[in-house]
């Protein structure tokens, strides 16, 4: 018996790692400026086009939410 347990314990350890998922990862980028400041920014690895629209704002550039009263600023 003890036997068979181990047998079943190998056998669901091979399939676990014989059948496990791919990591798909964003890679980060992390530029220390010596300043006292860091510039950070993430890749988007996806094999399909996620239909994203990427804003990139300068810094101190006065924004709001745009939808009216009580919108983010």
């Amino acid at each position: 018996m003890p036997l068979n347990k181990a047998l079943l314990a190998a056998c669901a350890g091979a399939v676990l790692i014989l059948t496990g998922l791919g990591a798909k990862a964003c890679t980060r980028i992390l530029y220390e400026t010596g300043e006292k400041s860091f510039i950070v920014g993430r890749t988007m690895d996806w094999a399909e086009d996620p239909h994203s629209d990427l804003w990139l704002f300068p810094k101190g550039m006065t924004r709001n939410g745009g939808i009216g009263k009580g919108s983010i600023s």
